[in-house]
């Protein structure tokens, strides 16, 4: 399973909001898909809210 998570941008990298898709958590912070994958891409916070983006793929145990 994969989870998409927005962490705070400092060295806590806190959750603040995670989804189950990249495009649900565009639409939380209202901005395009597109946008949200070349903030990952390019390894940099989105300065306008002050997080990051990040994938986290979770394994299933059962």
């Amino acid at each position: 399973m994969t989870l998409w998570i927005s962490v705070t941008n400092d060295r806590y990298e806190l959750p603040r909001i995670i989804k189950d898709t990249a495009s649900q958590l565009a639409t939380a912070y209202g901005i395009s898909d597109s946008n949200l994958h070349q903030s990952m891409r390019d390894g940099r916070a989105y300065k306008k809210f002050g997080v990051r983006f990040v994938k986290v793929e979770v394994g299933d145990d059962g």
